[in-house]
């Protein structure tokens, strides 16, 4: 959090007359909704991924080499 904050008040998303518990919360909920982000673009990264390895397997069984 310490690390964060400085960069967070050099690009104006958090302010120095933020009680450090609300800078914190602040930041909790950012780190909530991206990490909640990340999860469905990576669920949604393994489907693609299984949808071309099923097309791949049925075209290699369609038209063998």
């Amino acid at each position: 959090m310490y690390t964060v904050l400085p960069v967070w008040r050099q690009h104006r998303l958090a302010r120095t007359d933020w009680p450090l518990g609300e800078q914190a919360y602040a930041l909790q909920a950012l780190m909530a909704g991206f990490l909640q982000t990340a999860n469905r673009n990576l669920r949604l990264l393994r489907q693609r991924r299984e949808l071309v390895l099923a097309s791949t397997a049925t075209d290699q069984q369609t038209h063998p080499k």
